[in-house]
């Protein structure tokens, strides 16, 4: 069985997809779907929403997927999948191209002082998690993903098959940050003592630079520690903790699934069922870090002041070879490298907005967002 890619006429595209679409099913489908998302033709995009009429669930998403590439349009669907089919048909055949987007943050619902859950609407897509290309022959048309900044790979983030390990490697540094917050905002993260509204009003400009969906925020206080040490990660660590776990790694012992730079990790597991490994990843490289406005962080971390970093978000539940279950919160940094690298440094725990895209993150059909919940509450009771 193989869903080679397949090759796409030069004229007549649309023609040829309304054609060849129905014929297809399964892998085969895929294949062709996602080789109309790598050929960015918009002449796909009339034959696929009518394609979207009557395709079988199970065909959905691929469709849905190809057509946001190929629009921009990112609409949030419900999170309960029986009533996700019905949605997204629905949205495909409202789609209205003359009507510009326009970010927003809506739905907000605090809930008590550290966290809250909200909606962001046309989100700009700045940064986000999504699928790369297949590979050359790939059995699978859609496998690995990646942490995307402008539409360039940052990290590789692995796949969704929930019995393979995590897996976090650097791609390339974006060429310029993902987030660059205004002074207003920078005002207000410097010390934050709760979640509320203001906080919430001050960050939605970088709420809308992510893509749509739905989105728990947390506000955590994270014992981090710098992690220079390849041997000092979690991404190695993990291994050395699995009981009578010794066939992993290299057999030199050397570049052990390190992410390919420096980054930031709790210094301790958070204790579960399975354990919990958090690990930070910068979205610019950690050892070029300014000194003086690492000083200057730290000197108002001794003042008692919580200058906040805001981090990009999620967890992933896994049971690696059927034997060893383990969580991973990843977050990646949109803003706050240096506060983080000064908290660090001083043995204080750093105040991190957590912004979890619960579309991103696993959790069980019926409550999505219950491993999220479960991971920040043994954060906050560890």
């Amino acid at each position: 069985m193989t869903s080679t890619t397949p090759q796409l006429p030069e004229h007549d595209l649309a023609a040829f997809v309304a054609d060849r679409l129905p014929r297809l099913s399964g892998l085969a489908h895929d294949a062709l779907v996602v080789a109309l998302e790598l050929r960015a033709d918009p002449a796909a995009v009339p034959p696929l929403r009518e394609r979207v009429v009557d395709a079988p669930a199970d065909l959905l998403f691929g469709l849905h997927h190809a057509l946001v590439r190929l629009t921009g349009h990112d609409p949030v669907l419900p999170l309960d999948r029986d009533a996700w089919p019905d949605a997204v048909r629905r949205v495909w055949a409202a789609w209205d191209p003359g009507v510009a987007a326009r970010p927003r943050v809506e739905d907000v619902e605090l809930l008590g002082g550290d966290r809250a859950r909200l909606v962001v609407l046309d989100g700009r897509g700045v940064i986000g998690i999504d699928y790369d290309p297949p590979p050359p022959a790939s059995s699978w048309p859609r496998w690995s993903k990646s942490v995307l900044v402008a539409g360039e790979r940052l990290y590789g983030v692995g796949s969704d098959c929930g019995t393979c390990e995590t897996s976090l490697q650097l791609i390339g540094w974006p060429p310029r940050p993902p987030a660059a917050p205004s002074q207003r905002v920078r005002d207000r993260l410097a010390d934050v003592g709760t979640l509320d509204g203001a906080v919430l009003d001050a960050v939605a400009p970088l709420l809308t630079g992510l893509r749509s969906g739905h989105y728990l925020v947390v506000l955590a206080d994270l014992d981090l520690q710098h992690v220079t040490d390849p041997a000092e990660s979690w991404c190695s660590r993990r291994y050395d903790l699995r009981t009578g776990d010794t066939d992993d790694g290299d057999e030199d012992g050397e570049g052990l699934d390190w992410p390919g730079t420096e980054h930031l990790q709790l210094r301790t597991v958070v204790p579960g069922a399975g354990p919990t490994y958090a690990v930070l990843l910068p979205s610019q490289a950690l050892d070029g870090h300014d000194g003086r406005t690492v000083a200057a962080h730290a000197e108002a971390i001794t003042a008692g002041r919580r200058p906040t970093a805001v981090v990009s978000a999620w967890v992933e539940d896994r049971y690696v070879r059927c034997e060893h279950a383990e969580r991973f919160l990843v977050g990646v940094i949109l803003d706050g490298h240096h506060k983080l690298v000064a908290y660090a440094r001083a043995g204080v725990a750093a105040r991190v907005l957590m912004l979890c895209r619960v579309e991103d993150s696993w959790g069980p059909p019926a409550a999505r967002t219950a491993f999220l919940d479960e991971v920040f509450t043994g954060l906050r009771e560890h």
